[in-house]
This record gives structure tokens, C-alpha cells and sequence, in this order.
């Protein structure tokens, strides 16, 4: 996707990639937005454009790397919005992969494979469950303290590699579910689990690429290395 600018249509950005849409109603911004302008909506809703446009842009362009942003932005302002992250996907995504399989399972033919696939989902869901936790109560409070330093880069830098091993485990999930699912089931129930596990997949991947692109270099940490993790399975 081009870049997205100040005078950039957000409702546009919206129907062009839906996985914004966290991203949005983690700003607190409402769908319904017209053709209003990011400008303009960050306007009406009191946010940094600057920031905003940092974090749409690094969701929607594999390449994009916010030079500016690390110019003008603290660390507290980014793992303010990786807490956010972290609770939408704890109180919304993972329930909803959660409720998918519910319902698909109660499709599930003895001829199915799905047993197996469900019980490897529980445990991927429990892992971030725990990663997320970690999150919040460690990582993000060691890198919002007044007083970071190089210790909290090295934590930062291992709460990433447990996220990073979490989308891992989901992102091999979704595989699992397209390749090698077989057997009686509701296969209209299958395709919305998928959509589900993609969307927890992709907002891992984007929320992980935040914090490789602009929380470790705010804190001192190694951009460049931060940033060998760019490829989706």
C-alpha cells in the first residue's frame, strides 16, 4: 500500500486493509469516519497524527521504518500503545479464535483430525496468554520507567523473542488448519476459524514489527538485528 499521509483518507485505508481496524479502535477512533482525513480525525479525537500515522504506516508497509518518529517520540508513548495491543488481543482476539473452534468443534466427525489441531491451539492460546502477561506486568512497565536503561533493552528484547516464538506457534496453527486439516466437519465454521487464527496471526506480526522497528531503537537496542523478522510464513 502507498503511504499513508496526513491528508490520506482513513475510511480508504480501512477498505483497503481491514487489519487496521485494532489498530483504529485502539486509538479509540470509531468507524463511521467518512471520508475524513487522518489529520483531521486525530484532530476531532486529540491524538499525535505523527504517532498515528507511524503506526498505520508500519502495519500496512512491510518496509516502512519511522526515522522520524524515533526523532520525536518517547518510549512511553509506544508502550502505551503495546498495552493496548496486548488487552485487545487478550479480551477480543484470542477469545475469538477460542468461540470459532467452540462452534467448529461441535462439527467434528471421529474421522477428524481436528482433535489434535484443537488441543496444539489450546496450548499455542495458553502460550500468549502467558507471553501477554509477561507483557504487562514485566516488560512494558521495565521500559516505561523514568529511569531505562540497557537492562531494560535486554528485557525488552527477550519479551520480543516470546512474542516473536508465539506468532511462530500461530502462524504454524493457520498451516495446520489449510494444510493438513482432514476428516468430517462444518467447513463453513473451518474457513471462520481460519479468518480468525489470520487475523490473531497478522496482528502479532505487525504489534511484533513495532516493537523491533522503533521500542528497541528508542531504547539503544540493535535496529538492524531487531529487524530480521520480516518475512510471513
Amino acid at each position: 500500500m502507498t503511504l499513508i499521509r496526513k491528508n490520506t483518507s482513513l475510511g480508504t485505508v480501512i477498505l483497503q486493509e481491514p487489519s487496521v481496524i485494532p489498530v483504529v479502535n485502539r486509538f479509540g477512533i470509531r468507524l463511521g469516519v467518512n471520508n475524513a482525513t487522518v489529520e483531521r480525525i486525530c484532530v476531532h479525537y486529540s491524538l499525535d497524527c505523527d504517532f498515528v500515522l507511524a503506526i498505520l504506516n508500519t502495519f500496512v508497509n512491510e518496509g516502512y521504518f519511522p526515522e522520524n518518529l524515533l526523532k520525536s517520540c518517547g518510549r512511553h508513548e509506544v508502550a502505551g500503545y503495546l498495552a493496548k495491543a496486548d488487552n485487545d488481543c487478550r479480551l477480543t482476539l484470542i477469545p475469538n479464535v477460542r468461540a470459532h473452534f467452540a462452534r467448529l468443534m461441535a462439527t467434528v466427525g471421529d474421522d477428524s483430525n481436528m482433535p489434535m489441531i484443537h488441543a496444539m491451539a489450546q496450548k499455542a492460546l495458553a502460550s500468549l496468554d502467558a507471553a501477554i502477561d509477561r507483557d504487562l506486568s514485566d516488560v512494558l512497565p521495565a521500559v516505561m520507567r523514568d529511569d531505562a536503561s540497557r537492562e531494560s533493552c535486554r528485557i525488552a528484547a527477550s519479551g520480543l523473542e516470546a512474542m516473536r516464538d508465539c506468532w511462530g506457534e500461530i502462524a504454524d496453527l493457520r498451516g495446520m488448519l489449510v494444510n493438513l486439516v482432514n476428516g468430517t466437519m462444518d467447513r463453513n465454521l473451518l474457513y471462520a476459524v481460519i479468518v480468525a487464527v489470520g487475523a490473531l496471526e497478522n496482528d502479532l506480526y505487525n504489534n511484533n514489527r513495532l516493537r523491533s522497528r522503533i521500542l528497541l531503537p528508542l531504547l539503544g537496542g540493535d535496529a538492524d538485528a531487531a529487524a530480521g523478522y520480516t518475512d510471513m510464513p
